[in-house]
């Protein structure tokens, strides 16, 4: 796969990201489907699909930190120090985010 799949003004789109995207949405939209044909409160059937996707993302971070510790633990001053977004950068946004709750 081409590592940017197309551009959107200034913004690359990585085919990665798109794909995800995607398939997420046709995801919740065959859900919602079922549960409408099921007879289930679709709203309450998305709210459990959007609460899965959002638990599933943070559980599969979790896991590649876990297998990947000694590695991460080893680079982890060099990724602060250069700025790097993955991991100072969320250190930083939840901090900010706890000072304005």
């Amino acid at each position: 796969m081409y590592p940017v799949w197309f551009k959107l003004a200034w913004i690359d789109v990585p085919s990665f990201t798109a794909l995800m995207v995607l398939a997420l949405g046709v995801g919740l939209a065959l859900t919602w489907g079922a549960a409408r044909r099921a007879g289930l409160p679709s709203a309450d059937v998305l709210d459990v699909a959007l609460v899965a996707v959002l638990v599933g993302v943070i559980g599969a971070r979790a896991g590649y930190v876990a297998v990947n510790w000694t590695i991460i633990a080893a680079i982890r001053a060099t990724l602060c120090k250069c700025g790097r977004v993955g991991w100072c950068g969320t250190a930083d946004g939840l901090a900010a985010w706890l000072v304005q709750r």
